[in-house]
Formats: C-alpha cells, structure tokens, sequence
C-alpha cells in the first residue's frame, strides 16, 4: 500500500520526474515540481497563518482547477479535513453545510457561497479559486502571506508533523447539501484499483471531466497522480 495522502504522491512524483507534466489547461502545463510547491505554500498558509491542525476544517467550492487540487493536499498535510461542495450548490445547502462543518477557511469559485461564508462564519477567511467576479482575495494573495513566513518561520512542508499515513476525511457535499464523508485509504484504494484497470502510465494525458467534488472524482485524481500521468484540466 502507498501513500495515503495527495502531498506525499505528489512529492514522490516531484522527486522522481519533477518536469513532467501535472496537469494541462489550453496552453499550460505545470509540471509536478510546480504543482507540489504550491501545495506547499499553501500548507504554510494554513499551518502557519490559519493555524489548521486535526479535527479543522477548509471548504473547497471549484471547478476543476490546479488549486483545487493543491489546496486539498496542503489540507490532508495539516490533518483537516477537506469539505469540497460543488460550485452554483443552492445557498441554503451552503449554509447549512457550514453550520454542520464550520470550516476555518473557505475558496470558493461563486460570489453566493462566498456570501453565504461571509454571513455564516464571518471570522473565516475566504479566498477567490480565480474567479473574477467572488469579492475575495485569490489564491495568490494566500501564497504572499504564507511566503511572508519564511523570514519569520519558515514552515517546510517537514515542519508540518506531515505523517504520510494519516488517513484524514474528505466529505463531499451533494447540490441537495447531503455529505458523503471518505477516508484518504478508502480513496487512494480505489484510485489504485482505477489505475491497474485503465493501465495509467507516466506521462499519459488523461482527461477528468467529472467534477473533483465527488468521490468519484476525486478517486480519479488519486488515479492519476499515483501513475505519474497528467490531468487534461477543462475538458
């Protein structure tokens, strides 16, 4: 059995062919080595300026995106559990979603949810996964705060009592605000099985169309990541 974690199936992948390709989009094409230093900035952020630990929560409400999947890893690397709910999910789903979970820190891609965290958990900082029109700061804004600490702190992703084992809860929020909650295990099992199935080699571009907010979704990502392959993002 490999790792459980997306950070540390993404580190393996950086250390072992950090140019290859993580994942495509039009013209772009960062490689892994790309995609694991953001993951790791982003973890810095949360360790180091939301103070995340076990038992926390982040919200994720995308799209498919790079981000997405980063922020994810950065928050299994601090032990949260990751709450991802699909964009345009109605906002009284929303809501009680953040009642029942009350995350510590929401990115969210659609200016309703972003409300409706603004009015439910106005202590939580919110961030924009790229979306022009979410009245949030984005994404890059977070990586200048966590970059901040690097005089101060310096938080590597080692710092981060990172166990590569750590089987942390994903929960997946259904447009109706129903969850289904998975564990790292469960998901990286069935990422495997996916893998051996399709045969998922190294470098092969392979295209996730299904949302990343699903566990099936997600199981694909496992998939594809523990083959070494690369995301076609937007298809």
């Amino acid at each position: 059995m490999g790792p459980l974690a997306l950070m540390s199936i993404m580190r393996d992948q950086a250390h072992g062919a950090p140019d290859r390709p993580f994942a495509t989009w039009g013209k772009e094409a960062p490689t892994y080595l790309e995609a694991y230093s953001l993951a790791t900035v982003l973890a810095r952020y949360f360790a180091g300026v939301a103070k995340l630990s076990a038992g926390d929560a982040v919200l994720l409400s995308s799209p498919n995106t790079m981000g997405c999947i980063c922020a994810a890893a950065a928050a299994q690397a601090c032990g949260a559990r990751t709450v991802l709910a699909p964009v345009g999910t109605p906002p009284e789903a929303v809501r009680e979603l953040l009642r029942r979970k009350r995350p510590r820190v929401a990115l969210v891609a659609d200016p309703a949810t972003c409300s409706c965290v603004r009015e439910e958990l106005p202590e939580a900082p919110v961030f924009s996964m790229g979306a022009s029109d979410v009245d949030a700061p984005s994404m890059g804004y977070m990586a200048d705060q966590a970059i901040g600490l690097v005089d101060e702190v310096y938080l590597k992703v080692e710092d981060l009592a990172f166990d590569e084992a750590r089987d942390a809860p994903m929960a997946f929020a259904a447009p109706d605000g129903a969850c289904a909650t998975r564990r790292a295990s469960e998901l990286a099992a069935e990422g495997r099985r996916l893998a051996a199935e399709r045969g998922l080699a190294a470098g092969e571009r392979v295209s996730i169309a299904a949302s990343f907010c699903t566990p099936e979704g997600m199981a694909r990502v496992y998939a594809v990541l523990d083959a070494g392959a690369t995301i076609v993002l937007g298809a």
